[in-house]
């Protein structure tokens, strides 16, 4: 299984997480509901982004989301190094903007990227 690209760690600012567990839900003609999880296990949701990516690093994100869109990767927790098998939530990257500079050379502003765990 493919491993996300080597980056810099993503800015906290544009970091998120949070446990998602559905359930289903029955309502009863009486008017009280019986519930149920839908699953077995809770799953977490990702969101990363950069304040500044450089062109080389722009270039290796989009060359790996067009590579692995669709399919699972292993992730690695910024804050816990914990691996997660993950995929991409949705169907295209966000809009990147031309953030700061590194080393001189104007960077990439980029955020909400969202991964879920497979």
């Amino acid at each position: 299984m493919a491993n996300f690209p080597t980056l810099p760690v993503p800015s906290r600012q544009f970091f998120s997480q949070k446990p998602v567990k559905a359930q289903v839900k029955t309502k009863m003609e009486d008017g009280t509901v019986q519930s149920r999880p839908q699953h077995t296990r809770m799953r977490w949701t990702f969101t990363i982004g950069w304040d500044v990516l450089s062109e080389t690093d722009y270039a290796t994100l989009h060359a790996f989301f067009n590579t692995y869109i669709g399919s699972t990767f292993n992730w690695t927790h910024p804050i816990t190094s914990v691996t997660h098998v993950v995929r991409f939530v949705n169907d295209e990257l966000p809009e990147a903007k031309h953030g700061g500079h590194i080393g001189g050379v104007f960077g990439w502003e980029m955020s909400g990227i969202m991964l879920e765990e497979a």
